[in-house]
């Protein structure tokens, strides 16, 4: 085990959820005096890449960067689990047989989880403010796309959560997501797509 690694994924986990609480008690109470901690946070924190003047102006952008975090915390907590995983199995416990408790039954839900797997370059989603969009680039849980109808898309939309991402040996801002918002943000079927807000919506959803 790599401790040094170990140590600071846990404590990149750890400001994560800090920031992600922050967010989200902004969010839930439009608590204004957050607004400044938030901020230096991100400022303290810039490898977490989140810039508090390109979302706090919308709730879909806070939500959007609330699942941008929720990604990079599954990244490192999978690296966390892999390592505790090796480490057990290097000193075995020995623990008592329990059984299970009984679950209690709930309305299936889909499964979204490989249509993530299988999400690629090429693939489309839709998305309620940017309409159509194309998967140009996947970095292990971030998918970066292009807007199929820019034109459609609302002007105050059309920057928000741009990255300039290299493609075919050119820079180009498309935007940055995370895995993780497929099922919630992004979806195969135009038809699964929840409109937010009608008059901000892309042009055929309105």
């Amino acid at each position: 085990m790599d401790n040094k690694l170990y140590v600071k994924w846990k404590s990149e986990v750890a400001v994560l959820n800090e920031i992600k609480d922050m967010i989200s008690g902004y969010i839930e109470d439009e608590n204004e005096a957050l607004k400044g901690d938030i901020q230096k946070k991100l400022d303290e924190e810039k490898w977490v890449k989140i810039l508090w003047n390109d979302i706090e102006g919308s709730d879909e952008s806070l939500k959007d960067a609330l699942d941008n975090i929720d990604g990079k915390i599954k990244t490192r907590q999978k690296k966390i689990e892999k390592e505790d995983k090796a480490k057990a199995e290097a000193e075995p416990e020995v623990k008592p047989e329990e059984k299970p408790e009984p679950e209690e039954e709930k309305e299936p839900e889909r499964d979204w989880s490989g249509d993530r797997e299988q999400c690629g370059e090429g693939s489309e989603y839709y998305h309620w403010a940017y309409g159509k969009m194309q998967v140009m680039l996947r970095e292990e849980d971030y998918i970066y796309l292009r807007l199929m109808d820019k034109k459609g898309c609302k002007h105050e939309w059309a920057a928000r959560n741009d990255q300039a991402v290299e493609i075919d040996g050119k820079i180009e801002n498309v935007k940055e997501f995370s895995i993780y918002s497929i099922g919630r943000w992004l979806f195969p079927e135009a038809e699964d797509v929840t409109v937010v807000d009608a008059e901000q919506a892309h042009k055929m959803f309105r």
